[in-house]
């Protein structure tokens, strides 16, 4: 009985797996159909190496002599860029706060005790928990 719940049991996972791939070689046709037919030409053209890297006569430049970049339009490109130099800006701008411990303070921490309850290599430390109140740090493992 055991038997013929295992088999079961792996011909569902094997239709599943069937599925998926399906599904996967289906998204990837329509990704594929949704790129210019340039670029794919290009790509198969480039798989032909040149001491390990594509020939740079092969790859194909916008005029600003960047790498087209198939599925993403230069609209989408530049709202990124708009976007990071937007986000780069306010980071540029944050003031380091004043309760942060200086480099040299850093430097002279050192390790007061250790208590190596569990290795850490398998199956090691499974789980950890803080009990903020009482100052409590509590692991858990399936050391023997």
């Amino acid at each position: 009985m055991l038997y013929i719940r295992q088999h079961d049991a792996a011909c569902r996972v094997i239709a599943r797996l069937k599925k998926e791939r399906d599904e996967a070689r289906e998204l990837l046709a329509q990704a594929e159909s949704q790129v210019p037919m340039a670029a794919t030409t290009s790509a198969a053209n480039g798989a032909a190496l040149s001491y390990g890297k594509r020939a740079a006569e092969e790859e194909e430049m916008d005029p600003g002599s960047k790498k087209i970049h198939p599925g993403i339009s230069g609209d989408v490109i530049k709202e990124l860029q708009d976007c990071n130099a937007a986000l780069s800006q306010q980071r540029k701008r944050r003031q380091i706060p004043a309760t942060l411990a200086p480099v040299d303070a850093l430097k002279r921490y050192t390790q007061l005790n250790s208590y190596p309850l569990h290795k850490t290599n398998k199956p090691g430390i499974l789980s950890l928990d803080i009990h903020y109140p009482k100052d409590i740090i509590a692991t858990g493992g399936v050391d023997s």
